[in-house]
């Protein structure tokens, strides 16, 4: 390899940068902008909707690409997008049309230009559970009711909240529908209540749209040192030449990475600007 420099650095938000209220740690902050002034780009790689990740990106206090919706919207740091991953139309309608048999509500993101309009809308043909009413309560300036046999044209991915039992047999019975053709991953909500099942194509990963911003900028893939914490981090973590699992990731991450640092709560990626700065020499 011609240049074998770690070149960009890719961050998952909750459980890797974020701490409680969309803060970083100061220390983090600092050493992460200083990283980046030496010329390492610094990326953010999020389940989150692009709204909810600039709450964070206003915290780095630098500009940076974010890859949000799991992969399926990739951001310019001036807030342009520079992709955008959408369902098809007839799939999703196939999707809602198996959730309400099986009595689950659907929820569809999609890109806000300028960040107008709602980001999300929620199903209305089924009684919301209390999973699904809590994160629309909390949600509910961008966020609006619909019929979602009738899809808006630009979602980015569907997602449900249930009991975790519920949604991994749901997400079984989505993979029985359509297979080779989706991609789920499952993860406790935000706020650690119920759990959250995400539905995207199975093309669109966080290595994907880290893959779009780095040919982008001319960074070749094994430039790239990828840090998380849970299953929807596996992607980037275990394709990155330099994979990293947060000292408080789960034990199936930490398997797939190459370096495990510190907890994302005790300045646990200091360990990986040192480890850049020791490989960059």
């Amino acid at each position: 390899m011609a240049n074998s420099a770690i070149t960009m650095l890719a961050l998952d938000l909750d459980g890797t940068l974020a701490v409680a209220d969309h803060r970083i740690l100061p220390r983090t902050r600092d050493a992460l902008a200083e990283l980046h002034g030496e010329g390492v780009e610094v990326v953010i790689a999020t389940g989150r909707r692009y709204r909810t990740t600039t709450w964070v990106m206003e915290n780095l206090g630098f500009d940076v690409f974010a890859i949000c919706n799991g992969g399926a919207l990739v951001k310019h740091p001036n807030r342009s997008t520079l992709h955008a991953d959408e369902f098809g139309r007839d799939r999703l309608r196939q999707i809602v049309t198996l959730a309400r048999e099986s009595g689950f509500t659907i929820l569809v993101q999609q890109d806000s230009p300028g960040l107008r309009g709602p980001d999300f809308l929620v199903d209305n043909a089924l009684a919301w559970n209390p999973h699904v009413e809590r994160y629309v309560a909390t949600n509910r300036q961008w966020a609006t009711s619909a019929d979602l046999m009738d899809p808006p044209r630009h979602c980015l991915l569907a997602a449900t909240f249930d009991d975790e039992a519920r949604v991994r047999a749901f997400a079984g019975r989505l993979h029985d529908s359509f297979p080779a053709e989706l991609n789920t991953v499952i993860v406790p909500d935000y706020q650690k209540r119920g759990w959250y099942c995400e539905i995207t194509k199975v093309s669109v990963t966080k290595w994907t749209g880290l893959l779009q911003v780095a040919g982008g900028l001319g960074h070749g893939p094994h430039q790239i040192c990828a840090v998380g914490d849970q299953m929807n981090d596996m992607s980037m973590v275990s394709a990155a030449t330099h994979g990293v699992a947060m000292g408080n990731a789960v034990p199936e991450l930490k398997a797939a990475a190459r370096v495990v640092c510190g907890h994302n709560d005790a300045d646990g990626l200091l360990d990986v600007v040192r480890y850049i700065r020791t490989h960059n020499g």
